[in-house]
C-alpha cells in the first residue's frame, strides 16, 4: 500500500516528510480507538491528545508556518480536499462546486483519468500504536510508489516521493525531540 498526497496552491517544502510518516502509519498504524475532532483538528486515544504530522513538522520548523496567512486559503484548501473525496467516492454533485473550487477539481478530474491510481482508502485516520502520533492520509494506493498531487487552477503536477526512508527518519528525529520538550520542557502538544 502507498500514498497519494493532494496539495492545492503552492508546492511546499517538508511535504516528502509528510507522506513518509503518512506511508509509516499505512505500514505499521490502525485506526482503533481513535478519535478526531474536524472542529479542532485534534485526535486523541485514550483520552490523550496525539500530535498529528502536520503539527510535529511545523513546530519543529520542518514545514512553513502558515497560520498567518488568509484563512482563506486553508478553507480553499478544505473544500478542495472535499470535493475530491467526493468525487472519488461518486457521490459528488456538480452542481454544488462553487467556482473557486471548480477548476481545482476539473484539474483532479483531469489528473485521475490519465493516472488512473487504484485507491484502497481515502482520508484514511489513523494513529501510530508504538510511536504515538496521528495523521489523515488524503488518499492510499495499491503499489510501491508514493506521490504528491498538486493541483492548481491551471495544471497538475504529480510528484513521486523518492527518499522515503531518510525522509521518515528526520520524521522521527523531529518526534523525539518534540518528545524531548514535552519531557523536559513541559511544553504543550
Amino acid at each position: 500500500m502507498s500514498v497519494l498526497d493532494l496539495k492545492s496552491g503552492i508546492k511546499i517544502p517538508g511535504i516528502a516528510l509528510q507522506i513518509a510518516a503518512y506511508r509509516e502509519l499505512e505500514t505499521n498504524g490502525t485506526t482503533e480507538d481513535l478519535e478526531f475532532d474536524p472542529d479542532k483538528h485534534i485526535f486523541t486515544f485514550n483520552g490523550q491528545i496525539l500530535p498529528s504530522v502536520t503539527s510535529i513538522l511545523r513546530k519543529e520548523g520542518l514545514t512553513p508556518d502558515y497560520s498567518m496567512l488568509d484563512p482563506f486559503y486553508a478553507l480553499r484548501g478544505q473544500y478542495v480536499h472535499r470535493a475530491a473525496e467526493l468525487y472519488d467516492r461518486g457521490t459528488l454533485d456538480e452542481s454544488t462546486i462553487d467556482d473557486e473550487i471548480a477548476p481545482y477539481l476539473v484539474q483532479y478530474s483531469k489528473a485521475s483519468k490519465e493516472f488512473p491510481f487504484d485507491i484502497e482508502g481515502i482520508e484514511k485516520k489513523m494513529r501510530h500504536p508504538i510511536y504515538g502520533y496521528a495523521g489523515i492520509i488524503d488518499r492510499t494506493i495499491t503499489g510501491n510508489k508514493n506521490y504528491v498531487l498538486y493541483l492548481t487552477k491551471e495544471k497538475y503536477k504529480l510528484e513521486e516521493c523518492k527518499t522515503l526512508r531518510a525522509d521518515l527518519n528526520v520524521f522521527f528525529g523531529a518526534l523525539a525531540v518534540r518528545k524531548w520538550k514535552q519531557a523536559n520542557l513541559k511544553q504543550e502538544v
